[in-house]
């Protein structure tokens, strides 16, 4: 009961909202925590935070950084990947006419070897075919001979061609 009766007092004599010395100590008090807490926690927190935050930063920009220099080799071995295809392709195109004007002589030489064959054996059916039609012409001759002295039953008097 002598609680209840000085909690009366208190609410009797004087009003909630006044102001008293209480509220600069509770004011001091509320600073002195603040500095406190400033020094002992937040500070060592975010001092982790920050360097948790540079490296991590860090880490990003290394890792832009490597995947810049990626691109850029990849960029250079794809460029070299195509000279070199190019340049293949060319050596292939250079071979393949080559090849080509190779192909092109040979059948030339061929064919010059295959007309001079072919005219070598022309001429020497026609001196065959010359040589044959006189061989049948003299026989002709002789066997005409033959058959009119038969016929005639006397010699005729011309020698055969």
């Amino acid at each position: 009961m002598a609680s209840s009766v000085v909690y009366l007092s208190f609410l009797e004599g004087s009003s909630l909202l006044t102001p008293d010395y209480s509220l600069f100590v509770t004011f001091f008090i509320f600073l002195a925590l603040v500095f406190v807490l400033n020094r002992l926690m937040l500070r060592p927190i975010m001092g982790v935070i920050e360097e948790r935050e540079r490296l991590t930063s860090g880490a990003m920009h290394e890792a832009k950084k490597m995947g810049h220099d990626y691109d850029q080799r990849l960029s250079k071995y794809e460029e070299q990947i195509r000279a070199a295809r190019s340049e293949s392709y060319q050596m292939l195109e250079n071979k393949r006419k080559d090849a080509l004007t190779e192909r092109d002589k040979l059948i030339a030489q061929v064919k010059s070897e295959v007309g001079q064959s072919i005219e070598a054996s022309r001429l020497e059916i026609e001196k065959s075919s010359n040589e044959a039609k006189n061989q049948l012409e003299a026989e002709a001759r002789a066997m005409a001979n033959t058959i009119a002295s038969n016929l005639l039953k006397r010699s005729l008097g011309g020698n055969p061609r």
